[in-house]
Formats: C-alpha cells, sequence, structure tokens
C-alpha cells in the first residue's frame, strides 16, 4: 500500500478520534486501540504478534505513524499532528493535535506557544555560549511573545 494511502487512512482515523475526544487530543492509545480490529483500515500498520512486539512497541509504531503525516503550509512541509503537553489543574495531559484544532481553539494555542517558549528559553539557556545562537534568535520578538503568552 502506497503512503499516501496511509497517510489519508490515518488523517481520517484521526478525525475519528478527534471527533470522540473532548478537547480533540488524541494520544498513541487511543490510536492503536482504534487500530486493533482485524477490519480497522490501520490494522496492517502493527505488529501484532505478542511474540515478536508488546504494547509499548506498538504504542512506538503510533507515535512514528502520526509524525509521518504532514501538510504543506506556504509551501513547507510540516508535521500535521503535534505532540503537546497540556499543564491541567490535575497534572499534565500529554497527546497529538492537529494544528487545525490548535490553531483553532484559543485555550491550546495558548497553551502549545507556552510549551514552545518554555522549550526555547531551555534552549536559550543550553547554548548560552554560542554566539552564533544569539544571531539566529530575533530576541526582541520572543521577548513580545513572553510578554502576551506567559504573563
Amino acid at each position: 500500500m502506497s503512503f499516501i494511502k496511509i497517510a489519508d487512512k490515518v488523517r481520517e482515523a484521526f478525525k475519528e478520534l478527534e471527533a470522540k475526544s473532548p478537547n480533540g487530543r488524541v494520544t498513541p492509545q487511543a490510536l492503536v486501540k482504534y487500530a486493533e480490529p482485524k477490519d480497522s483500515p490501520l490494522h496492517n500498520q502493527f505488529e501484532w504478534n505478542d511474540r515478536k512486539a508488546g504494547q509499548e512497541y506498538r504504542l512506538w509504531q503510533g507515535r512514528q505513524l502520526l509524525r509521518r503525516i504532514t501538510v504543506n503550509i506556504e509551501d513547507k512541509s510540516v508535521r500535521e499532528y503535534q505532540n503537546i503537553t497540556i499543564e491541567i489543574e490535575e497534572g499534565k495531559e500529554q497527546g497529538y493535535y492537529s494544528l487545525y484544532t490548535v490553531m483553532s481553539n484559543k485555550d491550546l494555542k495558548v497553551k502549545m506557544m507556552r510549551q514552545i517558549l518554555k522549550e526555547l528559553g531551555r534552549m536559550e539557556q543550553k547554548y548560552s555560549t554560542y554566539k552564533e545562537l544569539s544571531k539566529m534568535l530575533n530576541k526582541k520578538k520572543i521577548e513580545e511573545y513572553r510578554e502576551q503568552y506567559l504573563a
């Protein structure tokens, strides 16, 4: 089966799983469960022989499948589904969200921007001794985003 057909099947599966989720979040666990029935269009994308692979391997296969799906935005190929960890009152909730879901939901967009800015901060600290990094980053723009999303 061609990658295009697989990508279309994954998109269809994701749309179904997103619709079932109250916040549009899809987890590798939900994807594996969706693929488990033999008549599932994604069933053949996973190794079901427990002698060869266990549940953790199938979760890894699900993550890999999710990462392969891309969309073109302004002539750039980007991952359609982003792995986002969202901090909620009870702890952290991690899962994959489509770019459309994130960008059309103000709360998810804010949480994603906060995550990006935190990761960027860690990267700035880690590579602070490299002068080239400061040339690559627009510090003024980053500060504007920090004020907007982290304040």
